[in-house]
């Protein structure tokens, strides 16, 4: 809903704009959004907008998968799994999801949750008894620190670059407080490829799922996820879930398990 929007003053060329407000894109209605810019002094504009969501064209040859509606919040994925969205905050079986069709609210933030800590903290330990020391570089991230990183991404190497490796504000998981980027405390691999080969890589693969944790980009699933290959990104679903995703070391990702798209619309 950014896509075309701008804001200038007499000052700055390029202001940041954010949207907010309460829909739900598999609801056909009209919905009150605001557009928010605001400049580096913090003066700040609001602007109300109307967005109207239609009946979901059902072309055959469409890629999304189809999706039902059962009533005003509730829907069905292709395959089978019952799903919601309350408060602008999807979950598909108990799950909560958020990846690029399914994003969260900008005010949305718990940090990160008691279950993703305490998951990762009893990892960390279990690896430190084979020898590998790991730990969350990070964890939690807002609305508006992800709106500074994508966009210094995106200025960086573009759009279209910067969306295989980096989630837009409101569709990142690590504003879900679900999600941890894992660093060796041994070693510089950290965040990038020179982590992928490590043997606190190798670990985390072979062993995150007892903890509930699961690697959420996987290698060669990118038409999946939308994201590419992400050796250290770990995201919490528990370990009944977690079990099945890993799938004897060829881990499944969530798009796939569920049925659901990774696409900004």
């Amino acid at each position: 809903m950014l896509k075309g929007v701008s804001a200038k003053d007499n000052y700055t060329k390029d202001i940041k704009v954010s949207v907010d407000g309460d829909y739900d894109f598999n609801k056909v209605g009209e919905y009150k959004i605001y557009y928010t810019a605001k400049d580096s002094s913090s003066n700040e504009t609001k602007e109300e907008a109307t967005l109207i969501v239609k009946e979901k064209n059902n072309d055959s040859n469409s890629k999304k998968p189809p999706v039902t509606s059962n009533n005003d919040n509730e829907f069905t994925t292709s395959k089978g799994f019952k799903g919601y969205t309350k408060n602008g905050i999807t979950y598909i079986d108990g799950i909560l999801v958020a990846n690029k069709t399914y994003s969260l609210p900008q005010s949305y933030g718990p940090g990160l949750t008691k279950e993703t800590q305490a998951a990762i903290n009893s990892m960390a330990a279990a690896a430190a008894t084979d020898g590998i020391n790991v730990y969350c570089q990070s964890g939690f991230r807002s609305f508006e620190t992800q709106q500074r990183l994508y966009n210094n991404y995106s200025k960086r190497d573009g759009v279209e670059a910067a969306d295989i490796y980096s989630a837009r504000p409101g569709y990142s998981e690590h504003q879900s407080g679900l999600a941890c980027d894992l660093c060796s405390k041994d070693n510089s691999a950290c965040i990038n490829s020179d982590f992928d080969n490590s043997n606190e890589a190798k670990w985390l693969s072979n062993n995150a799922y007892k903890f509930g944790l699961i690697l959420r980009y996987p290698k060669g699933k990118t038409n999946e996820t939308g994201y590419k290959f992400e050796s250290w990104h770990y995201r919490y679903v528990g370990t009944e879930l977690a079990t099945k995703l890993y799938n004897n070391g060829n881990w499944i990702t969530l798009e796939d398990y569920f049925g659901i798209t990774s696409e900004y619309k």
